[in-house]
């Protein structure tokens, strides 16, 4: 890819203004694309919070056409749902390749990357279909030997697609050796690696749209994507959550026992080695079943653990051209990374127990987890030196337009800070249900209490469907919840009713809406990344705030660090408030949408904190009783 140096290219503001371009000029819109292009070339930072309608997608992505065009230097847009990722790839890019060669003449490149696993590995799927063709998924026959790109979401599937695992790229099985790998030498096979061609057609795109999973990893380690200048992340509310994972390393009983197994003999390390991992790991992890945190470190235990690691490392090092060796390379770095990161004074560390797995004679259900408590630190030292990064999502502030929260975990120092006004008209489109006086609130710790709450929201939740005449997302913080309100209310109700979980998320997405007057029961997956324009959507019930527990490690380590005099205040009350503009967020979608979301939980009328969280939602009108007058006003 090179710099345009003869095509004059137009500001975004030109762009958006030119014929045919789009619809309706949108001065939010515009605003946001010459942001995000004099944060890109400055080379510093910005939070952008894009509320619904805003249509953030084509105002970042065009400056960062006219950006990679102008300076030859590629841009990454990372999302966190393949719905985004399918959208900005398969509609929004060809959109702009056609409007923008036939306005200005300008051409581009864009490619989307996936992680490894979302992948078909042609060798594993051939090996399968000599040696055991049964466990090879019937959708992937047909579509494995036609399939031009290897991806996954390609094949439909009502139930996900059982054991694809079988059957798609995986770290520990790709080798050079591999007759499809691009560097064994066999230049002329036809179709290649499905995830090394990926990979190359990002090297020679301008845009290259990924996901949060592949871009942590690609900051970490440096590779995974080529080299680029400016990461736009969308849904930005969930990037540190990605990144904490990518930087956490777990290693099991059961892959330890493994290891040993295979790799003692090709990595050639001693029985006093295999004796000291494993009994080190048993040391730590204890012998009751049940998960805690715990600091390892000066024990006698992890002493054994981190001198078998590093003996181990060793014997990789001294043996890693072998092509058998290469094989436990992945092992070997997450047990060198275990050590490094329960060293690191930052971190927090784990042990899970999960009981529900069969132990049987060879090994314990039990894992040690060590990783970041946040990634403020990493980011700054990392991230933001290099590159021009744009954090944008619609809900990015947890009270009016304040980004402390945010810019506190994510290390962010933003050269420019912005919440755009939203193009809806709220209070005539949206009326918010939060029911006020002596109603029942769900309990964790009373469980007679919490069994009124749950049969008062079942019968809330009929009288609503009956109004709204189905034609509902009804949204829990828990599975248990779930099950139990649609046991309650599908037998209740006329409309017809699915659960998550019944099928892939995309079927029930299509269920919806090509089922009229539906209602779908799900949890936190369908609170956000999904948009369901019209009518087909007008009623969004959420049974209640969704804190997460106080017992959360990872919340209580943050506090703790961070030496946060109340958790509730500055941490779980702020993520709450986001995820819940999530979930208010799935209802208005256009300027011509109507419709009422009911947060079924009376303790937001009785507590503190009660003012926050309905002053941080858009402007809406609230009741707080069932007046049925009131609501089929903004029932269409």
């Amino acid at each position: 890819m090179s710099a345009t140096s003869d095509l004059k290219l137009p500001l975004p503001r030109e762009v958006f203004r030119s014929t045919g371009f789009v619809n309706e000029v949108r001065e939010s819109q515009v605003k946001m694309a010459e942001i995000c292009l004099g944060t890109m070339i400055s080379s510093e930072s910005a939070i952008v919070e894009a509320p619904t309608g805003t249509g953030k997608g084509l105002a970042y992505l065009v400056p960062a056409i006219l950006y990679a065009k102008k300076t030859g230097q590629k841009v990454v847009v990372s999302t966190a749902t393949t719905t985004l990722q399918d959208q900005l790839f398969h509609k929004d890019i060809p959109y702009l390749q056609k409007k923008l060669y036939e306005n200005f003449g300008i051409e581009f490149k864009a490619a989307l990357v996936k992680g490894r696993s979302h992948y078909l590995c042609r060798h594993r799927l051939e090996t399968k279909l000599d040696v055991d063709p049964v466990s090879v998924p019937l959708p992937v026959l047909s579509w494995g030997r036609e399939t031009t790109t290897g991806d996954v979401a390609e094949v439909q599937s009502e139930t996900g697609l059982p054991g694809w695992s079988n059957v798609n790229a995986d770290y520990a099985a790709c080798s050079e050796q591999c007759e499809f790998h691009p560097r064994s030498g066999q230049d002329k096979l036809e179709g290649k690696c499905f995830f090394y061609q990926a990979k190359t057609t990002a090297n020679e795109a301008d845009v290259i749209v990924a996901n949060h999973a592949l871009v942590a990893l690609s900051i970490i380690e440096g590779k995974h994507l080529p080299e680029y200048k400016v990461l736009v992340v969308d849904e930005a509310h969930q990037f540190e959550k990605y990144m904490i994972s990518a930087l956490t390393a777990e290693v099991s009983h059961r892959a330890i026992m493994s290891f040993i197994d295979k790799g003692r003999e090709v990595l050639g390390f001693t029985d006093e080695v295999a004796n000291e991992l494993v009994s080190g790991f048993k040391g730590i992890v204890g012998t009751k079943p049940f998960s805690f945190t715990v600091d390892p470190k000066g024990t006698q235990a992890y002493d054994k653990f981190k001198k078998a690691v590093v003996a181990v490392g060793i014997a990789y090092e001294a043996r890693k051209n072998n092509s058998k060796a290469l094989d436990f390379g992945r092992f070997v770095e997450t047990l060198s990374r275990l050590v490094d990161n329960i060293e690191n004074k930052y971190s927090f560390t784990r042990v899970e127990w999960r009981p529900e797995t069969k132990s049987g004679a060879d090994f314990i259900p039990a894992s040690i987890q060590s990783g970041p408590i946040n990634v403020a630190y990493f980011l700054r030292t990392k991230l933001y030196p290099e590159i021009a990064t744009i954090f944008t999502s619609a809900t990015l502030s947890s009270t009016g337009n304040n980004f402390v929260y945010f810019k506190k975990m994510m290390g962010v120092e933003p050269k420019f800070e912005v919440s755009l006004p939203t193009p809806f008209d709220y209070p005539k489109q949206c009326l918010l249900y939060i029911p006020k006086g002596g109603h029942p609130v769900p309990s964790s710790v009373d469980k007679k209490l919490n069994d009124l709450y749950q049969e008062w929201f079942a019968t809330q939740t009929i009288k609503l469907l009956d109004l709204s005449r189905g034609r509902a997302f009804v949204l829990f913080t828990s599975y248990a919840h779930m099950n139990s309100a649609f046991e309650r209310i599908h037998k209740k109700t006329k409309y017809p009713c699915k659960k998550q979980g019944e099928a892939s998320r995309e079927f029930l997405v299509r269920w919806f809406t090509e089922t009229p007057n539906s209602v779908l029961f799900a949890t936190k997956t369908f609170w956000e990344g999904i948009s369901i324009d019209g009518d087909d959507l007008s009623l969004v019930v959420i049974d209640k705030v969704p804190f997460k527990p106080e017992s959360d490690p990872l919340m209580k380590a943050k506090a703790d660090h961070y030496k946060i005099s109340s958790m509730f205040d500055y941490i779980q009350l702020p993520e709450a408030i986001i995820d819940l503009k999530q979930g208010f967020g799935r209802l208005i979608r256009t300027r011509s949408d109507k419709g009422i979301v009911a947060i079924l939980d009376p303790r937001i009328h009785n507590s503190n904190y009660g003012k926050r969280v309905i002053s941080a939602l858009p402007p809406v009108h609230l009741a707080t009783s069932l007046d049925d007058k009131l609501f089929l006003k903004y029932l269409p």
